[in-house]
């Protein structure tokens, strides 16, 4: 479970020398590499959600967008790995979130699962497959089969209410939902079945219980919208969630959350209702271009016809606020609640909680040239060397100092501040309860800091470190030799140093609060950048590897699984419970942010031998003028303009490192990244783009490519393709088919039989329905008193009748209609007599059984 504020405590706010960026001419005569964010464990960094999603899904604290690729992009909270769906990422279809696991429903009709694996969540009932649709909650996961019926799982332990028993007869559904503790199936006649938890009565359809078209379950409350636009909520109602706003009409899309609601309008609006404490209903301005919602607990989703996702409510775990696009940043800095990152144009993204204002950036948000995420509060320095603090105020951290000025970094601790003056001073603000502010004016010759959780370091130019602040845990006392350091990095109640000659010395971590973060990994040594975090640490490696340690139970979230390939970083951040880095582009060496000639001028490689050429981050370079040497004369460089970086070598061809690369921007292709790095693009079967796709060679279909990529064949009235397509039934036509239209030619001289036809009011049964033994159809004709055996056009007289209710009466014979044992059927009274007889019409007879009665063909 995640640690609310009041239980925190302290928790740190990670901070680095990376994040403390010294803003000296030095660095500035060198352009700082830049590359694209990589997050994990407990806060997935969020995702250019700008166009391209055909689905949204909002769990407990995460986020889920299908892409037209079939892709899953998750973001938010991390901690069961909920956000990161397993691979092969392709093939979705749509998806569904519950607190701490996901769903996805792959296009064969299978269904993946992962994140948190108690309670069952992640065993998808067999056979897996014939799969529909999906719902998950709190602590179960619902799917709909072709066949109309509910698969459930999940439910295990304690949290078991039933919500996994789906009524008999399980079968004739075709949507469902799932509450916290309650499941809602929509039937096909409109009719809705629920099941589980009914403490608020959420499982109480009101009546009339039909006509509907949508079912959303929220935590312990349920909607429903009807054919007629309007919604139906019932339930809890602590929070108004059941209180559906008038004019309730005219929706076409619904969601509940835990103590909200959401509907969407025909005219693409937003309507929000419920329980407001985390700004859950606000929906953004401008509200308008929607086309379905997503409810998570606290927050909410919003899906564009365009393609885009709006995020909006509780942020504490990154769910709403989104970098774009995820490229172009130098540094990053992740706290306890904060994640900041600072762009080469100088812009600052952040997301991360908004609860004390700390994910609302400073403007106008330009010219910063660095960054430091604390507790709850942020800081950024300005070109000009002022310091710019929002957030959190409890204890003054975000009250500069005057002069405000003449900075050249800045550190954000739990609850202090620390900031660096080009004279090499260093100025603090904050909390000071256990001295961690108290630097002194007039000391200079510090050149970087870092600010922790109850501690604050300051590296010396002569490679010494000073510390302030707390020692009930060692974190101050730095060990012996205190010399050559490079780099300092404080977390919550550790601290470390980054040596010259590469190797991390870590300090603090007493008990209770050794998750082992100190710990260092071997070999300790290739380190130039450390990161600490609340209570795990992270080191980059001079090969772009990242070394993660501490992350011991309970506090394991996974912030210490570099994920694959661990290569090309060039920043690190660790937070609360997260890890982020900053990682090239792939063949973008120099960090320029383009993949080209500057490149490889720098290179000179060294082949290992005969036929082994090097491979670098995944390129593999081709010696191919056989000097024992990889230079520019071995090269024919050029850059792909959809990728950006597709290279080609002497005439090998580099065009893709993972499927994102080959994308063609085709629905209706499926691009893959095959395993010698060129592209294939295999259409998808059934899918379209424009009606001329769709065209079936058939005149009498109209063939249109709908909205979803899918055909629709419609047929065309009255269009045939030979003669039997155009019998209109009529003995005295001649029925030709012509151009792909029906030519009904009269034919002289011929009397067409009047085919009586009534049907019996009591049982259904008509005259089109009777039948002879060889299941052809048997009609009556009133005016020339016959019965006409169609088969041949046979003709048997019966004498005059007449039709009353469901007899025919006739001059010889009765003909009763009506259902026998649940079966129609015809019987014959003989006139005069109540014996009742079935009939057999052949070719050359007409016969009534028992008494063998026939009639003589005329």
């Amino acid at each position: 479970m995640h640690r609310t504020r009041a239980s925190l405590n302290l928790v740190l706010a990670a901070s680095t020398a990376l994040a403390s960026i010294v803003a000296t001419s030095a660095a500035l005569a060198s352009p700082p590499k830049r590359g694209s964010i990589v997050g994990w464990g407990d806060q997935v960094v969020g995702l250019d959600l700008s166009s391209g999603f055909v689905a949204v899904a909002a769990g407990g604290y995460h986020s889920l967008g299908v892409r037209v690729d079939g892709s899953i992009a998750g973001w938010g909270s991390n901690s069961g790995g909920e956000s990161v769906p397993p691979a092969p990422n392709a093939g979705f279809v749509s998806a569904a979130a519950g607190r701490f696991h996901s769903v996805g429903l792959k296009a064969d009709g299978t269904v993946v699962a992962w994140g948190y694996n108690g309670l069952g969540l992640l065993h998808v009932p067999a056979p897996n497959s014939g799969f529909v649709a999906l719902a998950a909650n709190e602590v179960h996961s619902l799917a709909l089969r072709t066949d109309g019926s509910i698969a459930a799982w999940g439910c295990g332990g304690s949290w078991n209410y039933g919500q996994c028993d789906v009524p008999s007869p399980n079968s004739e559904f075709i949507a469902v939902s799932a509450g916290g503790i309650h499941s809602l199936g929509l039937k096909s006649d409109g009719s809705i079945v629920a099941w589980g938890d009914n403490e608020y009565g959420q499982c109480d359809v009101p009546p009339p219980n039909s006509g509907f078209i949508a079912i959303a379950a929220g935590w312990s409350h349920s909607l429903a919208l009807k054919s007629d636009g309007s919604v139906i909520a019932w339930g809890f109602n602590g929070g108004g969630q059941t209180d559906v706003p008038t004019p309730n009409s005219d929706f076409v899309s619904i969601a509940g959350g835990s103590g909200h609601s959401l509907a969407v309008k025909s005219d693409g609006t937003i309507v929000a209702w419920g329980y407001d404490g985390y700004g859950e209903i606000d929906v953004p301005s401008p509200n308008l271009g929607f086309k379905a919602v997503a409810a998570g607990l606290d927050h909410s989703l919003g899906l564009k016809e365009d393609g885009s996702i709006v995020a909006w409510g509780r942020n504490t775990f990154g769910g709403t606020n989104i970098p774009l696009p995820n490229s172009g940043f130098k540094s990053i800095s992740a706290g306890t609640t904060l994640t900041l990152g600072l762009r080469i144009d100088g812009f600052i993204a952040g997301w991360g909680d908004s609860t004390s204002g700390q994910s609302t950036l400073p403007t106008p948000n330009s010219n910063f040239i660095g960054i430091a995420a604390g507790g709850f509060h942020g800081l950024a320095l300005k070109e000009n060397g002022s310091i710019v603090a929002w957030g959190e105020d409890n204890n003054g951290q975000t009250e500069v100092p005057d002069p405000n000025s003449d900075f050249i970094a800045v550190s954000a601790g739990m609850n202090h501040s620390l900031g660096l003056k080009s004279n090499g001073s260093v100025t603090a603000w904050g909390d000071g309860y256990w001295g961690q502010t108290a630097f002194f004016p007039l000391e200079t010759n510090f050149v970087t800091i870092a600010a922790g959780g109850v501690q604050s370091l300051a590296l010396k130019s002569d490679g010494s470190i000073q510390a302030r602040g707390s020692n009930n845990w060692n974190e101050t006392l730095v060990p012996l030799p205190n010399a050559d350091f490079i780099a300092i990095a404080a977390g919550y109640v550790h601290s470390l140093g980054l040596k010259s000659d590469g190797s991390v010395v870590a300090w603090g971590c007493g008990t209770p609060y050794n998750y082992g973060q100190c710990i260092v990994p071997q070999p300790n040594l290739d380190f130039v950048k450390i990161s600490a975090g609340t209570y795990h640490s992270l080191a980059l490696r001079s090969d772009g590897s990242i070394a993660g340690w501490g992350c011991g139970y309970p506090y394991d979230y996974g912030q210490c699984n570099v994920p694959s390939p661990n290569s090309g970083f060039i920043a690190i951040a660790a937070g609360d419970n997260n890890s982020l880095a900053i990682r090239l582009r792939p063949g973008d060496f120099n960090g320029d942010g383009v993949v080209d000639l500057g490149d490889y001028q720098a290179f000179n490689l060294i082949r290992a031998g005969p036929g082994v050429e090097p491979v670098i981050d995944g390129w593999r370079f081709l010696d191919l003028d056989d000097d024992y040497d990889v230079d520019l004369a071995d090269f024919g460089i050029m850059q792909n303009n959809f990728t950006g970086h597709d290279l080609c070598f002497g005439g090998t061809c580099v065009e893709c490192l993972n499927d994102a690369d080959c994308d063609d921007a085709d629905a209706c292709t499926t691009d893959v990244c095959e395993d010698n790095n060129t592209c294939s693009h295999a259409p998808v079967a059934g899918c379209c783009n424009t009606d001329a796709d769709c065209d079936d060679a058939d005149a009498c279909t109209t063939d249109v490519c709908e909205g979803d990529h899918t055909c629709s064949n419609t047929a065309v009235a009255a269009c045939c393709h030979i003669d039997a397509d155009c019998d209109d039934g009529h003995s005295c036509t001649t029925d030709v088919c012509s151009n792909n239209a029906c030519v009904h030619t009269p034919i002289p001289g011929c009397i067409e039989h009047t085919i009586a036809t009534f049907t019996d009011s009591v049982s259904g049964f008509s005259t089109q329905d009777v039948r002879d033994v060889n299941d052809e159809i048997v009609h009556f004709d009133p005016i020339r008193k016959s019965i006409i055996y169609v088969a041949t056009g046979a003709e048997y007289q019966v004498g005059s009748w007449s039709v009353n209710g469901n007899l025919l009466g006739g001059g010889f014979f009765q003909v009763r209609f009506g259902t026998v044992l649940g079966v129609h059927r015809a019987y014959f009274t003989e006139t005069g007599n109540a014996t009742i007889c079935n009939f057999v019409v052949t070719p050359t007879s007409f016969s009534i059984f028992g008494t063998n009665t026939q009639v003589p063909h005329t």
